[in-house]
């Protein structure tokens, strides 16, 4: 994957052209993966031939990460929408956003997570799906931390890289059978709430500790792999 490009449209129809292509090839990465999807198939969902989308895009992996670059700025723009506040809760609100969109695409979210994991460090990928969160992490906590709310003594870069780190570990988890899909959200703010709990002091920390209690420890035990297992032994029965 070479770059991200943001493309450049005067009429509202190119850019609704575009972003029906974008959506059509988040939809098949969904349903058939990165070997299934080609740019033919993707061109006749989409309705465009074939040639657009080589003139728009150049090749099949720059137009999966417009796919993913145009997916994950909308998300952006919606946690903003629903910010109720900066600092803590803009971090809290972002991750329950990523976390429900995971829930509501899990194989286009899977698609995504398999890609990353075998790109190289400088691929634009990891831009997009990493990189590109840890600096407003950062500020979100400096502006905590100008507030009283974070201890002065935190490094605001580590906390978030390690907070952005851990919403791939939810991710992972999920993949491999450890977490079902229904407790991804819940697990994903478990574990951001344990990360800020460390990092805060004050009304902030025990606004969060109260949070955790209320999130609890009781979730679904019963993961994909015992769900397997189960059903290996009710068949041979």
């Amino acid at each position: 994957m070479d770059k991200v490009e943001k493309r450049k449209y005067e009429s509202p129809r190119q850019v609704e052209r575009q972003s029906k292509i974008l959506a059509c090839a988040r939809d098949m990465l969904s349903e058939v993966g990165y070997a299934g999807m080609t740019m033919r198939s993707l061109a006749e969902k989409a309705g465009v031939a074939p040639a657009t989308l080589y003139n728009l895009y150049g090749g099949k992996d720059d137009l999966i990460l417009a796919a993913v670059d145009d997916l994950l700025r909308a998300l952006g723009a919606e946690a903003a929408e629903q910010r109720e506040s900066e600092g803590i809760e803009a971090i809290l609100m972002t991750a329950r956003v990523t976390a429900r969109q995971l829930q509501e695409t899990p194989r286009f979210a899977e698609a995504m997570a398999r890609a990353l994991f075998r790109v190289e460090s400088d691929d634009p990928l990891v831009d997009v799906l990493f990189a590109r969160g840890l600096p407003y992490v950062a500020e979100q906590l400096a502006i905590a931390r100008d507030k009283g709310e974070v201890l002065p003594e935190v490094d605001t870069e580590l906390v978030a890289l390690h907070i952005t780190s851990q919403g791939w570990s939810t991710t992972i988890a999920w993949m491999l059978g450890m977490l079902p899909l229904e407790e991804v959200l819940t697990e994903r703010q478990r574990s951001l709430i344990m990360t800020l709990i460390g990092v805060t002091r004050g009304a902030a920390k025990r606004r969060l500790e109260a949070r955790l209690k209320e999130l609890g420890w009781r979730g679904h035990t019963k993961t994909k792999h015992e769900d397997a297992r189960s059903q290996r032994r009710e068949a041979a029965v």
